[in-house]
C-alpha cells in the first residue's frame, strides 16, 4: 500500500470516529472521504531545464532536495482547473456519480483570485 493510500485511510478513519461522536443529540454517520484525486499539469520542467537558465546542476538539486522535476500549469490553467481534474479522479476512485456529492473541499495557497472571496460557484 503506498503512502498516499495509508495516509488517506488514516485520515478517513480518524475523521469518521470524531464525526460519529454525539453532538447535541445528533450522531453524524454518513460523512467520510470516499475518494481521493490528484492532477499534475502536463508541463514538465526538469533539473536539466534549470541548468540552462541558472548556475546549478541536476546533481546539486537532487542531492539536496530529492526533486528531479516540477510541473507547472499553463497560463490558461487556473487552480480551479487543476482542482476540477483532481475532483473527477476522486469521483472515479470513489465509484460514485457527480450527483451524489454534497460538498468538495479544496485547500490551496494558490487561489484563482488574490482578492478575498468566500465562495465561487462552479458548474463544471
Amino acid at each position: 500500500m503506498n503512502a498516499l493510500k495509508v495516509a488517506s485511510k488514516f485520515i478517513e478513519l480518524n475523521f469518521i470516529e470524531e464525526l460519529r461522536k454525539d453532538y447535541g443529540g445528533r450522531i453524524m454517520q454518513s460523512i467520510g472521504i470516499k475518494g481521493i484525486g490528484y492532477y499534475a499539469p502536463e508541463n514538465v520542467f526538469t533539473n536539466f531545464d534549470f541548468e540552462k537558465i541558472i548556475d546549478t546542476s541536476d546533481e546539486w538539486i537532487r542531492t539536496r532536495t530529492g526533486i528531479t522535476e516540477r510541473r507547472f500549469a499553463t497560463k490558461e490553467q487556473a487552480t480551479s482547473d487543476l482542482a476540477c481534474e483532481a475532483s473527477l479522479k476522486a469521483i472515479e476512485s470513489a465509484k460514485i456519480k457527480k450527483e451524489d456529492i454534497d460538498l468538495i473541499i479544496l485547500a490551496t495557497v494558490t487561489p484563482d483570485y488574490l482578492s478575498s472571496r468566500s465562495c465561487l460557484y462552479s458548474t463544471t
